[in-house]
């Protein structure tokens, strides 16, 4: 993909059967690791203990619902 994904995506991702929610972009997790996007499981959500998983574009396989572009 050329332009990263707008936040509030909805995504599958390589080698996880989870879907994903997009809920940041360009985030750094570990000094010099930058990382596409920041994402929380769906439907579940943040909650209490949840981590926040972290992906680059090119481990998106699909998107199942596209958020808001607003550029």
């Amino acid at each position: 993909m050329n332009k990263l994904l707008p936040i509030g995506t909805l995504i599958r991702v390589k080698n996880k059967k989870e879907k994903y929610l997009i809920i940041g972009k360009k985030i750094s997790k570990i000094e010099n690791d930058i990382y596409d996007y920041m994402c929380i499981p769906y439907p579940y959500g943040y909650v209490e203990n949840t981590e926040c998983s972290f992906f680059n574009d090119e481990e998106v396989v699909s998107y199942i619902y596209l958020g808001n572009m607003n550029y």
